[in-house]
C-alpha cells in the first residue's frame, strides 16, 4: 500500500487495495472498455531511431519465447498464429523487446474465459515491453503502427479493456486517445465463472 501511495496518491492507493480486496474474497474482477478510433500515419517511430517494428515473423516470436523477460511461450504463440492473430513487434537490433497481438475475432483471457469481437472491431491483447525498454512508450508506438494494418483488414477502430485497478494501462489507453465506454467483468463462484458487461460495452459487440 506504502509503494502504491507513493505513486499515485492516497485515493488510488486505497482503490487498488480495495479491488485487491473484492478479486480476492468475493471472485469479482472488473475491466474499463475502451474504444479507440485508428490512427493513420504516426508511428512515433522518430522517437526511437534503433528501434524498428513489423509484423513479427512465427520465427522471431518463437526465439523470443525460448528468452526470459518478454512472457511468451511456444503453447501461446502456436495457439494465436492458428486462429489467425498478429502480433506487431518492436526490435532493437534483431531482439524483440516489445510486442502487442490483434484479432479479428477472438482472444483467450483469463480463467477459462475467451473474448470475442466483431466487425468493424478489432480487439487489442497481451501487450508487453521488456524492462530494460519500458519508459520509452514503444506500446503506444506500436500500436499507432499496427493501425494501418487494421484499416487494411477492415476496422475502423479498436477494442481493449483494462482492470479498473491498474492506473498504468488506464493512462496508456488515454494517451493512445480511447474513450471509455463501459464495463465488462466476471465472478468465480462455487467453481463457475459469470461474465457480466455494461450497456456500453454491448454496444460494441464485445462479449
Amino acid at each position: 500500500l506504502l509503494s502504491d501511495y507513493r505513486r499515485w496518491g492516497l485515493l488510488r492507493a486505497v482503490s487498488i487495495r480495495i479491488m485487491s480486496l473484492i478479486r480476492r474474497y468475493a471472485g469479482v474482477l472488473l475491466y474499463r472498455v475502451f474504444v479507440r478510433p485508428l490512427a493513420s500515419g504516426h508511428t512515433s517511430v522518430e522517437a526511437h531511431p534503433q528501434i524498428s517494428m513489423r509484423i513479427a515473423r512465427p520465427e522471431e516470436l518463437y526465439k523470443a519465447a525460448g528468452g526470459a523477460g518478454l512472457d511468451l511461450n511456444p503453447d501461446f504463440i502456436r495457439g494465436a498464429l492458428e486462429r489467425g492473430d498478429t502480433a506487431f513487434g518492436a526490435f532493437d537490433g534483431e531482439d524483440i523487446v516489445a510486442y502487442g497481438w490483434r484479432t479479428c475475432s477472438s482472444a483467450p483471457h483469463a480463467d477459462g474465459l475467451w473474448v470475442a469481437v466483431g466487425a468493424p472491431y478489432g480487439y487489442a491483447y497481451k501487450a508487453f515491453t521488456r524492462e530494460s525498454h519500458r519508459g520509452r512508450h514503444l506500446a503506444c508506438a506500436l500500436s499507432f503502427f499496427g493501425d494501418t494494418y487494421s484499416q487494411e483488414w477492415g476496422h475502423t477502430a479498436n477494442l481493449s479493456f483494462v482492470e479498473l485497478s491498474n492506473y498504468s494501462s488506464l493512462s496508456l489507453q488515454r494517451a493512445k486517445g480511447g474513450e471509455a465506454i463501459g464495463y465488462v467483468g466476471y465472478a468465480k463462484w462455487f467453481g463457475c465463472v459469470f461474465p457480466f458487461g455494461s450497456p456500453g460495452a454491448k454496444t460494441v459487440g464485445l462479449q
